[in-house]
């Protein structure tokens, strides 16, 4: 390589500016799942009585379940997790809710998690 040789330039232009991903530190942005929990309970419960396993037992049976989701917008697959999360660590085996929404939803999570 010559100094003179333009193709070997270590100088850098516009066509070298290209930003590279580090596919190792990219995490997908979590894009909010605006379903309310009582709606997503139940849609985990048909999910459970339909499949015979929760859409949580495995990663890929979790992809499975969220993949009709999030091809029609709502939320992404790092979304659906996190809420499912919320919706879980929420009550514990003692809870007591007060107010009747409140009840609907602990019943809907007692039939999901209760006997963990």
């Amino acid at each position: 390589m010559t100094e003179a040789d333009p193709q070997y330039s270590d100088e850098s232009s516009t066509s070298n500016d290209v930003e590279i991903k580090d596919t190792a530190t990219n995490k997908e942005a979590i894009e909010l799942v605006i379903l309310d929990n009582i709606n997503i309970m139940e849609i985990i419960l048909a999910y459970k009585e339909r499949v015979g396993v929760y859409p949580f037992d495995s990663p890929v049976v979790f992809k499975r379940f969220c993949y009709p989701y999030v091809r029609r917008g709502v939320g992404n697959t790092e979304g659906w997790t996190q809420k499912v999360r919320e919706i879980k660590n929420k009550f514990n085996i003692k809870s007591a809710p007060k107010e009747d929404v409140d009840k609907k939803e602990f019943k809907l999570w007692k039939k999901i998690w209760g006997n963990e």
